[in-house]
């Protein structure tokens, strides 16, 4: 493997980095109601300062969140495509993990838009009403919903008899693109305002992300939006606005006959997403469907999904759940209290639908059709008056660029060090001349900029002469000392035990993968050692 190696006159010097922070704070109308009644307030947004890069603060009636921010992977995209052409897309799409809990943000033309709160398996949300309020509530289904679902009675997968006994299969990390298309109905719908349709899209795929990833697949599994498309005029709508079809007629002409953009054709296992603007159909039961999915779980495209844009947010958020499930294979469950349930009102998934959902991926891995995450790992070499940095990462296209970025303050804000185009190679090495102090505390990552975006993990740099893994390696183990969870990349696939400090074999994954996110919650305090396809010449030692 060719490896790039690249010098820079660039220094690292100890300064101070720009203490912007953006405040948003929630003021109510009234005293908020409890837990059980939703929403539990509505009110106002004040906002002072434009920052949106890396810090926020968020003051909510019950507490305070201070946030860093880096940009979701989940956005994918810098442009639109609307009826006009190609637009720049003017929305930001953030995401932050504090004390375990995730949080994803979204800002149009650096003012606040909405807040996705994942906190002890709850959702909250902190978004815009129709009114222009803000409603604080729980997105958690309550029985009220009682809209029908429906989908495209395709075959489920078949599961080997280990996936029925209820083995996990299927390990690792692994991407579904989503594409979204918003017809003009919805538009219209929203005031004509596309880039708060595009943020509403995010926040919808966000949500079904944190609901599904939990407790439905056996690996980690992440989607990421490719692209938007949204009709601003009513010419060459996407699928029929004929009212008096049914919503089943509208995602037929979108799964079989609409065209997708040439940028989205090159990803196999795409997920056409549709949201209308039209309440289609003309008996109670077609005009009470607010969604449909289905699809071929194969090369030319993982599914379809079409929704109806009538109930709140918060609503159509667990509907889209539904109907990914719907273009995973799943059909509905039979009993009420499940996702698949078809006037659903539930978080959980059967056991029926996880066995099918999980069957599809081991099918779709064994046909070679899943895109495993992209992993950059980053290694460094501390030299006598430089520092030699190496990373490769298992994806890498021309038309890319990689940044490196340095924090001093322990990873609370990160500034940009060199940018430079990507070769295509995989491989590459950085030598940095710094004029770091002795005792100084760095630390770095690599960003990769282009389609996709990926981070690297993050190396600490202590100016004492010590040093890491040498540069040659190729394994990612972190964090390092870690709390709950522990995250292996390897660029090729590999088994992983790991043993406590008796020697006693705590876990033991059998299955080759290149990512591995192992639950360490019920370990105790101490140190641990880690094997990598059984080998004892390189043995890692991680500490809890």
């Amino acid at each position: 493997m060719k490896i790039v190696t690249l010098i820079t006159s660039a220094f690292l010097w100890v300064g101070t980095f720009a203490n912007a922070q953006t405040t948003v704070r929630f003021v109510p109308e009234n005293t908020l109601k409890n837990g059980t009644e939703q929403p539990l307030g509505r009110g106002r947004i004040e906002q002072t300062g434009q920052g949106f890069t890396q810090k926020l603060r968020i003051e909510l009636p019950q507490k305070t969140l201070n946030l860093i921010l880096s940009p979701s992977r989940l956005k994918q995209y810098d442009t639109i495509l609307t009826s006009e052409g190609e637009e720049p897309s003017k929305v930001n799409f953030f995401e932050a993990i504090d004390h375990d809990q995730k949080y994803y943000v979204a800002a149009i033309d650096r003012q606040f838009y909405g807040l996705l709160m994942v906190e002890d398996g709850d959702l909250v949300s902190l978004e815009k009403s129709n009114d222009s309020l803000y409603s604080y509530q729980k997105i958690s289904p309550n029985g009220a919903l009682a809209y029908f679902c429906n989908h495209d009675h395709q075959p489920v997968a078949k599961t080997s008899a280990f996936a029925r006994v209820g083995a996990a299969l299927l390990s690792g990390c692994y991407e579904f693109p989503v594409g979204f298309v918003s017809d003009y109905a919805h538009y219209r719908f929203l005031n004509q305002n596309r880039a708060e349709l595009e943020a509403d899209n995010l926040l919808k795929l966000a949500a079904a992300q944190e609901i599904w990833g939990p407790y439905v697949f056996n690996a980690n599994i992440s989607f990421i939006v490719i692209g938007q498309v949204i009709q601003t005029n009513e010419m060459d709508p996407p699928w029929t606005t004929d009212s008096r079809k049914s919503l089943g007629m509208v995602w037929g002409e979108l799964n079989n006959s609409w065209t997708k953009p040439a940028s989205w054709k090159k990803y196999k296992s795409l997920i056409v997403t549709g949201v209308t603007g039209i309440n289609y159909g003309t008996t109670p039961n077609e005009l009470n469907t607010w969604g449909y999915g289905g699809g071929g779980q194969n090369e030319f495209g993982m599914g379809t999904v079409v929704l109806k844009n009538f109930p709140n947010a918060a609503q159509t958020r667990w509907l889209l759940a539904h109907e990914l499930g719907h273009a995973f294979g799943a059909g509905h469950d039979e009993f009420s209290g499940y996702v698949m349930f078809s006037q659903y009102g539930a978080a959980s998934w059967s056991p029926k639908s996880k066995e099918t959902i999980n069957g599809t991926l081991d099918r779709l891995e064994t046909q070679k059709l899943l895109a495993q995450c992209a992993v950059i790992n980053l290694r460094y070499e501390l030299k006598k008056d430089s520092l030699a940095m190496a990373w490769q990462t298992n994806y890498d296209v021309l038309g890319d660029s990689f940044v490196i970025e340095h924090s001093l303050d322990a990873q609370k804000m990160w500034a940009t060090i060199d940018t430079f185009p990507s070769a295509g190679i995989s491989s590459y090495q950085k030598t940095l001349a710094y004029t770091l102090p002795m005792g100084t505390t760095a630390y770095f990552r690599v960003r990769q900029q282009g389609q996709k975006t990926i981070t690297s993990n993050v190396v600490m740099v202590s100016i004492t002469g010590l040093e890491n893994e040498p540069l040659n390696e190729n394994v990612s183990i972190y964090p390092n000392p870690f709390f709950n969870q522990l995250t292996i990349k390897t660029l090729t696939p590999q088994s992983v035990i790991i043993y406590d400090l008796t020697g006693r074999e705590i876990l033991r994954i059998a299955t080759p993968k290149n990512y591995h996110i192992i639950d360490a919650a019920s370990w105790s305090s101490g140190s641990y050692f880690i094997q990598l396809n059984g080998s004892a010449s390189k043995v890692y030692k991680v500490v809890k």
